[in-house]
């Protein structure tokens, strides 16, 4: 088992720090996600809340949103993590309508689990099975943007540390991503949200060689 999951890999939104501490023993790439927080593989991909914050996204409508993002791949999980759905200060009517909604209308499954190790061990067993089916992670969904200026934005969010916001944020600046590609770190530390090591980062994966 442990020599299975050294050979497996998923991608992990920076900001999971708490679920990362357990991942140690699996290939981890973190980066900034602009869907999910993590991505088992190019069909299945989790996104992650506390109780209260699933509570907080079901009446605001937020979660619906999301939802509509997840519907990208074709197997998406939404885990529930501490405590249990009625821990919340909202009717069980409306957290259990929610949680039928997700399910029959985005064909999301949705997953209480108690904290964060056992979030850890949920996605260690998805990713060993994809592993099996030899499914390759995605950096992002299957559906890929049609209009121009999503396509734009949709290359950037492939950066490190670059989501959907900062994506219009450089593009508006440098206008198109050929001119964000040539810039100088000196003019991408211009842009508000790319601080020295970002753009360091950023610079990496643009001028390494692939090998």
């Amino acid at each position: 088992m442990q020599r299975m999951l050294e050979e497996v890999e998923v991608v992990a939104d920076y900001r999971e720090k708490k679920v990362l501490e357990y991942l140690k023993d699996l290939k981890v790439k973190t980066r900034s996600l602009p869907v999910a927080d993590f991505i088992i593989s190019g069909r299945c991909a989790i996104e992650r809340k506390s109780v209260r914050d699933f509570a907080e996204s079901v009446k605001s409508g937020r979660i619906f949103k999301q939802a509509e993002e997840l519907k990208q791949f074709e197997r998406p999980v939404i885990v529930v993590e501490g405590g249990n759905f009625y821990d919340v200060p909202l009717h069980p009517n409306a957290v259990m309508g929610a949680i039928a909604s997700l399910i029959l209308d985005f064909g999301i499954a949705v997953i209480n689990t108690s904290d964060a190790g056992e979030t850890a061990a949920l996605i260690k067993a998805l990713a060993v099975r994809e592993k099996k089916e030899r499914r390759e992670v995605a950096l992002r969904g299957r559906k890929k943007p049609k209009g121009l200026k999503q396509l734009q934005e949709y290359f950037l969010e492939g950066l490190p540390h670059i989501g959907p916001k900062l994506a219009k944020r450089v593009l508006n600046h440098f206008k198109s991503v050929r001119n964000f590609i040539n810039a100088s770190e000196s003019q991408m530390k211009r842009i508000e949200g790319l601080g020295e090591k970002k753009v360091r980062d950023i610079r990496r994966v643009i001028d390494s060689e692939y090998r």
